[in-house]
């Protein structure tokens, strides 16, 4: 049986907005090349890379044997206020 939910977060990072929003978007597979022990990869499932509506998902480490995915969809994107909402 799988979980369903809303998980809503908030997360501070010491590098420009700009850049952040676009790894996410842009260069998602570079995040694993930074992060190798923690996210392995990630695949398009619907959609194009960075466009409003595509699905995404990740395959990552959250303790240290417990291996997750998370698919998650591109809902909304704001240039100039750097807003992000999958």
């Amino acid at each position: 049986m799988a979980l369903i939910g809303k998980l809503i977060m908030h997360q501070d990072i010491s590098s420009r907005g700009d850049l952040f929003h676009d790894l996410i978007r842009h260069r998602p597979n570079d995040i694993a090349t930074i992060s190798p022990d923690k996210l392995h990869g990630c695949d398009i499932l619907e959609g194009e890379r960075g466009a409003v509506g595509s699905i995404i998902c990740w395959d990552y480490t959250q303790a240290a044997d417990r291996w997750m995915i998370c698919k998650f969809w591109l809902r909304t994107w704001d240039h100039e206020g750097s807003k992000l909402c999958i």
